[in-house]
């Protein structure tokens, strides 16, 4: 879901300066924030529950997709594009074969930098407002001592991180 937000919003910027120069002050007013910071907003507008999590996690990442997917398309050598459009390649030939294939390494990277950022600003958020999650658990385990209760949490928490890289380590591997 986050690429069919962040990924044509980035690829858009790399090829069209001028909406680049338009949206990269927003983007670049976003992004430094402490993602956590947005929590109380979305829970301000769209109540206590799981969307404003949700809604939470997808900013963090996606926010990350654009910037990453923006950036790495921005280095694609001036002459690969000339080859392309001396070869009368539409728009979306350009992005099939040429951007996507280039872009790749930064698309993964950005979902390896965004899985820490997330979980760690899930965890924050499950402590809100909830009386679930593993944020909640560990805070909840920590506060009563019952430490092999929270140190289980933890470990899940670090397990769904783990088995969220080795999927990407999976992507990467298939791809070449």
């Amino acid at each position: 879901m986050f690429f069919t937000v962040g990924l044509p919003i980035g690829i858009l910027l790399s090829m069209f300066p001028k909406s680049d120069r338009l949206l990269s002050p927003l983007l670049y007013f976003l992004y430094p924030l402490p993602k956590v910071a947005f929590l109380p907003i979305f829970m301000l507008f769209w109540g206590l529950g799981n969307f404003s999590k949700i809604l939470l996690l997808f900013s963090i990442i996606v926010l990350q997709v654009i910037i990453l997917v923006r950036d790495g398309a921005k280095t694609i050598p001036e002459n690969y594009q000339r080859i392309m459009t001396n070869f009368q390649a539409s728009i979306w030939q350009q992005i099939r074969y040429l951007i996507l294939p280039a872009i790749f390494p930064n698309i993964l990277a950005s979902l390896r930098v965004s899985i820490g950022i997330a979980l760690a600003s899930l965890f924050f958020a499950e402590n809100y407002a909830t009386d679930y999650g593993l944020g909640y658990l560990i805070l909840s385990a920590w506060t009563k001592m019952d430490y092999p209760e929270m140190f289980a949490g933890i470990f899940c928490i670090a397990l769904l991180g783990f088995i969220l890289f080795r999927v990407i380590d999976s992507l990467e591997r298939f791809s070449y």
